[in-house]
């Protein structure tokens, strides 16, 4: 009878213990989907960095022309001026111009009409009358002819003043009003562009927010992961735990049911259960995240991407020692001695001066980079 209730007691462990082994195969299956979900994120995050290193090219490139633009028009405003200034001078000009040819229109007039009243033919034969001789004679007449023709030539003269007046003024008003219809046009493309950058820094905006927003779920679901994995390595140590002393158990009730010397017996079985779970507690120690001491300095953007190929970034990016921390591990560092930067990390860079147990941690800026100095900290690997 005492044989039945053993065997009886050996199959209800056994079957607790399969029950046991079934559990924790429900709770290591949502750690591989945990894991696949942080993967998602993690490409998802790629694609959203590479779209922002685009955006802010695209900028730069927007940037640059609409600077180029706004020199454009500064300069045709400048030459706006420069011409209003010569239309002014030239205006001047004009009207001395024409007051001008209005006095000597006027005296050739008169001229001409004296000219005519005394005649061409009085005048030669008055020269004849009033001469001396016939070498005065010539030298009148030669006179007569020189001037003549110098009233010619002023005639001439008057009449090609006219036509410069009208030519200056065609220029003039044609210069003006294509250099008016390209300070129009460059300000329409300086105002587009305008609106392209602002259109573009919104996009960039927008890009960051989302960036955050996805470093933010990436590092829950990287902290929910690694409780998990903490959890599912718990639950197997308890379970091989409770294996171990459902097998002690089973041989101590076994030996209990073939022998009298149930002292001696039950105490070695009870020894080696206490040994082992002694050193299931060792093991457990030695498999969890433990806590290191380390040193941690800080550096600042270099102008390429990390190790790991993403955008460095304050407040998720570290640089570690691969054979220490493996990249892409989340790392909980603790700063005692500047507890604003205590926190969760994301092992993504590397570095010729970062070996063993220090960490350099991404900052923003020069200055704060220095500030920072070199710190005393804890650090450990998923937890």
């Amino acid at each position: 009878m005492n044989n039945e209730r053993c065997c009886l007691f050996v199959k209800v462990k056994k079957m607790l213990t399969l029950a046991i082994v079934a559990l924790l195969a429900g709770t290591v299956s949502p750690l591989f989907a945990s894991a696949k979900t942080v993967d998602e994120i993690k490409q998802e995050e790629n694609t959203v960095t590479e779209q922002g290193v685009t955006l802010n090219s695209e900028i730069q490139v927007a940037l640059d022309e609409v600077n180029q633009k706004y020199r454009d028009l500064e300069k045709l405003k400048q030459d706006v001026t420069q011409a209003e200034s010569t239309i002014t001078t030239t205006q001047e000009k004009i009207k001395k111009t024409q007051d001008s040819i209005k006095k000597r229109t006027r005296t050739m007039v008169e001229r001409m009409q004296d000219a005519q009243i005394k005649g061409t033919q009085d005048q030669s034969l008055q020269m004849l009358l009033d001469s001396e001789s016939l070498s005065d004679f010539l030298n009148r007449v030669y006179a007569y002819t020189t001037i003549q023709t110098a009233e010619n030539s002023k005639v001439e003269s008057l009449y090609n003043d006219k036509e410069k007046l009208a030519t200056m003024k065609d220029k003039l008003s044609t210069t003006k009003k294509t250099l008016v219809e390209k300070q129009a046009t460059a300000e329409k493309q300086a105002a587009d562009l305008d609106t392209k950058v602002a259109s573009l820094q919104t996009e960039l905006k927008n890009n960051q927010v989302q960036l955050e927003q996805l470093s933010s779920d990436r590092k829950s679901e990287e902290e929910k992961a690694a409780k998990e994995a903490q959890a599912a390595k718990d639950k197997q140590a308890a379970a091989e735990k409770a294996q171990k002393e459902t097998v002690a158990s089973s041989s101590e009730t076994s030996s209990s049911s073939s022998t009298t010397d149930t002292t001696e017996n039950t105490s070695t079985p009870d020894n080696n259960s206490n040994n082992n779970q002694g050193n299931d507690t060792d093991d457990n120690n030695n498999n969890s995240g433990t806590s290191k001491n380390g040193e941690a300095t800080a550096y600042v953007a270099t102008g390429h991407n990390t190790a790991s190929g993403t955008v460095p970034t304050p407040g998720r990016t570290i640089a570690v020692d691969r054979s220490v921390i493996p990249l892409g591990s989340l790392v909980k560092i603790v700063v005692p001695s500047a507890p604003q930067y205590s926190g969760y990390y994301v092992a993504e860079d590397t570095g010729g001066a970062v070996s063993g147990n220090i960490i350099d941690i991404f900052v923003g800026s020069n200055a704060e980079a220095t500030s920072f100095g070199r710190r005393a900290i804890t650090f450990s690997i998923g937890n």
